[in-house]
This record gives structure tokens, C-alpha cells and sequence, in this order.
């Protein structure tokens, strides 16, 4: 849930013009339910705070998710999704994937404690210098234990060299529709 100004000189958005903003757009996918809807975000606390103000909406085809790229980010989704509504479908995108975050000790609570719906993986794209290349372990253990607990995964094609097998790309039911 978040955007930016691409016009040089503008002022930053205060939080007034972010609430107006998003709720035009809640608003929109509201009158179109035939769609699914994914917002991703790298500040999930938003959500939270859009939850307690009776913004959030929570419906099968509104989907709300956090970028979680290392421990830190694992953390803050965890945290944050922990104080969503249970009904609430949760996804977290770990793209690219920088570290094994499954060592992490917020990774076994987050998945024993199913704060999230489903899980997309993906590599650093580019050809940046210091890029990192995810080791296929890493992958291979999100896969599982996302599996032990009933979690859909989604391979994103950045993982076709690495992963070498068929890519995964499971879809949570509610999205099939």
C-alpha cells in the first residue's frame, strides 16, 4: 500500500492524502468483486492500523501480503500479521529471496502459527553486481515446510535455473475462482 509521486517537485503525501488514497482504491476493488485483489506491501503495519480504523477489508478475494527478503522482514510480517484478523488472507512474498530465512526463529512460529495464506518465492532479477543467488536448499526447505503446514507455494520463473525441476505455482483455492 504503497505509492509515489513520479512528478519531480511535488511534496511528499501526508498521511491524510495515503488514507484517501487507499480507500478510493478499497473502495474500487469493492465494487468489482469478481476480481481477486493482491496488495503487497514492505510496511505491513499498515494493515494493522487500516484493520483498526475499519478500512481493512476482509473478503476471499482481497488479499493482503508483506515482502519478507530477510529475518528482519520475516519479523515485522510475522508481527504484524499475527494482529490481523483471523479470517483476513495473508500471503508473504519472499522475492527476492536474499538469505535462507527458514534458520530464523520467526520462520517455524510463522508457520506453526498459520499467520499466512500463502507464499510466493522469487529470485534477484538484473544484473546487479553484488546480486544474490538464492542456493537451491533454501528454496527447497520454504517448499517444505510450506507443504508440512498446507501452504501454497508459487515459484516466480527467476527460479527456473536454480530450482531445475518443474517450477511450483500453486494458487491458494479462493483465487481459483
Amino acid at each position: 500500500i504503497n505509492f509515489m509521486y513520479l512528478l519531480e517537485g511535488m511534496p511528499a503525501p501526508d498521511h491524510a492524502t495515503i488514507a484517501r488514497f487507499i480507500s478510493l482504491h478499497f473502495s474500487a476493488c469493492a465494487k468489482a468483486p469478481q476480481h481477486n485483489y493482491l496488495f503487497l506491501t514492505k510496511n505491513p503495519e499498515r494493515f494493522v492500523d487500516l484493520q483498526n480504523n475499519g478500512k481493512l477489508i476482509v473478503a476471499d478475494n482481497m488479499w493482503y501480503g508483506a515482502s519478507a527478503t530477510n529475518e528482519d522482514q520475516l519479523e515485522l510480517a510475522e508481527k504484524t500479521f499475527s494482529d490481523l484478523n483471523c479470517q483476513t488472507k495473508t500471503f508473504l512474498s519472499i522475492e527476492p529471496i536474499l538469505e535462507d530465512i527458514t534458520v530464523s526463529e520467526y520462520w517455524d512460529y510463522y508457520m506453526a502459527a498459520h499467520y499466512v495464506d500463502w507464499v510466493i518465492v522469487g529470485a534477484e532479477t538484473g544484473h546487479r553486481r553484488d546480486k544474490v543467488i538464492p542456493k537451491r536448499d533454501w528454496i527447497r526447505s520454504i517448499t517444505s515446510d510450506c507443504y508440512d503446514e498446507s501452504i501454497p507455494v508459487f515459484m516466480k520463473s527467476s527460479l527456473a535455473n536454480i530450482w531445475r525441476n518443474p517450477l511450483v505455482q500453486e494458487f491458494p483455492k479462493e483465487l481459483l475462482r
